[in-house]
């Protein structure tokens, strides 16, 4: 916010100078002028990309974060579904162990 309120007075300033160098025919404040405009629309297009950039990091990280919790909630219900794959294939063992022991 700060640097958006930068560029705009060195704008305002930077024509303020340019349109005295034009009527005093002073070719020194006139390019000063045009500098100081040039500089502040330099710096509000820097402000456009460096909002961007953030607005497009908050948004990957947002996504990371919510793949990374669905990723998981997979790997947790693999985890599950194994154990309980497991305790079934382990159950059936002791059971046919005992049919066959009787």
């Amino acid at each position: 916010m700060k640097g958006r309120l930068n560029n705009s007075k060195d704008k305002v300033v930077g024509t303020i100078k340019n349109t005295a160098g034009e009527v005093f025919d002073n070719d020194e404040l006139e390019f000063k002028g045009k500098m100081q405009t040039i500089k502040a629309d330099i710096g509000n297009k820097l402000e456009d990309l460096s909002e961007n950039l953030e607005d497009k990091v908050e948004r990957f990280s947002d996504n990371f974060s919510e793949n990374a919790k669905n990723l998981g909630s997979k790997v947790g219900d693999l985890k599950d579904g194994a154990y309980s794959r497991a305790n079934d294939f382990i159950d059936k063992v002791k059971s046919n162990k005992k049919n066959t022991n009787h």
